[in-house]
């Protein structure tokens, strides 16, 4: 009687796993990741000529990865990859990609300092 409950339990066990262990992690599935704009690093993009947000659609721009937009200067400062910036320096349209940084005014003689004369 134990055997035939021994063999009837190997038999049941067998038919309901695949021999795969359900814990372990699958490897095959790719991750789906999302890149955010912490992800990405800040640029200022320079146009030949003003370009409409949805023309850097086509170039993986969207609208929530524009940060600031200065139309008389035809610029706009853009979250980027190295691999989404390196798509928008395909488009003819762009003059110049540059990281964005803080900008200073070098110090020089002042009246406050008395080196002006």
């Amino acid at each position: 009687m134990k055997r035939l409950i021994i063999i009837f339990t190997l038999l049941l066990v067998g038919c309901t796993t695949n021999g795969e262990d359900p814990v372990k992690e699958d490897t095959t599935q790719e991750e789906n990741t999302i890149t955010t704009n912490e992800d990405r690093t800040l640029y200022i993009v320079s146009f030949k000529e003003y370009v409409e947000d949805s023309e850097l659609e086509a170039y993986g721009v969207t609208k929530d990865m524009i940060d600031g937009d200065m139309e008389t200067l035809k610029m706009k400062s853009i979250f980027l990859t190295d691999e989404e910036k390196e798509k928008l320096e395909s488009f003819d349209a762009v003059s110049y990609i540059e990281e964005d940084g803080e900008v200073s005014i070098p110090e020089g003689p002042s009246e406050k300092n008395n080196d002006a004369k």
